[in-house]
């Protein structure tokens, strides 16, 4: 009856000293907030203006042309940085081990095995004194604490390991390469990790969005978008060129003018300007979210 007792009074505190064990992959993240105003609801003109720092002009000709030189390249560079989401701080095995041990009723519990053993070796002395040895059995309470305790760092190990590697994986939602419109050029096979804001990117059927991106013209008069990876929903997204207009807390799969980094086009070809590069990407967002979200609950005691 004693060990039922401590089995059950262990999986109960280990329920309330780490509830994230079983949710963290779910109802523990936060919810991410999908809504945007600008630039979808923006003026082009001043979509373009917000994009160059002050000591830039917009190229008169940018629709058209692209960047007009590598200065311009370089100094939006300098600003915004490369076209890449920063992967999670890593961690060691026996660092995520460690974690599992901060609780401190995990403490609590770890010391009452140890507590439980020692009274055990008592037992198991003072019977073989008597010469009626109780043998190992007496060591059963102890060892079922640990082996929880063991089994609860284990599976919370596994989910934190998960957790990372999912947001690692970010970066591989967009593609490697794209077609930029630079120097009055198209540049195919260009890097996608050095997109900047303001660089033009021409797109069709088939091609990964690689940062988000305010469309300024639509080949053959219909662009379709598969959203799913960014918003979850599975119908694709009819595009469009035109401002929109009266709209506020638009969320994002109504942002029919703007194109999002990691998502795909299914049907169509257009122009697109991009607006946003790495972490300032709506799928950047979510990803600075989680990891914040991560790192609070980490410090949490």
């Amino acid at each position: 009856m004693r060990v039922f007792a401590s089995i059950t009074a262990t999986i109960i505190c280990i329920g309330f000293a780490n509830p994230t064990s079983a949710s963290s992959g779910s109802s523990k993240l936060p919810s991410v907030p999908t809504k945007r105003v600008h630039p979808s609801t923006t003026p082009l003109s001043s979509v373009l203006r917000s994009i160059f720092p002050p000591d830039l002009s917009v190229p008169a000709s940018l629709p058209e042309t692209g960047l007009p030189s590598e200065d311009y390249v370089s100094s939006l560079r300098s600003v915004f940085g490369t076209n890449t989401i920063p992967p999670p701080k890593s961690k060691s095995l026996l660092e995520r081990i460690g974690d599992e041990f901060k609780d401190t009723l995990v403490r609590i519990l770890l010391c009452v095995a140890v507590v439980s053993a020692g009274f055990s070796y008592l037992e198991l002395k003072e019977s073989t004194h008597d010469g009626a040895s109780a043998g190992l059995k007496v060591f059963v309470e102890p060892a079922v604490i640990m082996f929880i305790l063991v089994m609860n760092a284990a599976v919370g190990v596994k989910m934190g390991m998960g957790a990372e590697a999912s947001l690692n994986s970010l970066n591989s939602l967009n593609p490697a390469l794209t077609t930029l419109l630079r120097f009055s050029s198209p540049q195919p096979s260009s890097a996608a990790k050095d997109i900047v804001p303001g660089d033009v990117v021409l797109l069709k059927t088939g091609d990964k969005i690689p940062a988000d991106c305010r469309i300024l013209k639509i080949n053959g008069g219909r662009l379709g978008c598969d959203e799913s990876a960014l918003t979850g929903e599975t119908d694709t997204v009819e595009k469009t060129s035109d401002e929109i207009e009266d709209a506020t807390d638009l969320p994002l799969q109504f942002q029919s003018n703007m194109l999002f980094s990691g998502t795909l086009v299914t049907a169509g070809s257009c122009t697109a300007v991009v607006t946003s590069t790495g972490i300032d990407t709506e799928i950047g967002k979510i990803s600075a979210s989680v990891a914040a979200a991560k790192e609070d609950e980490e410090a949490t005691p």
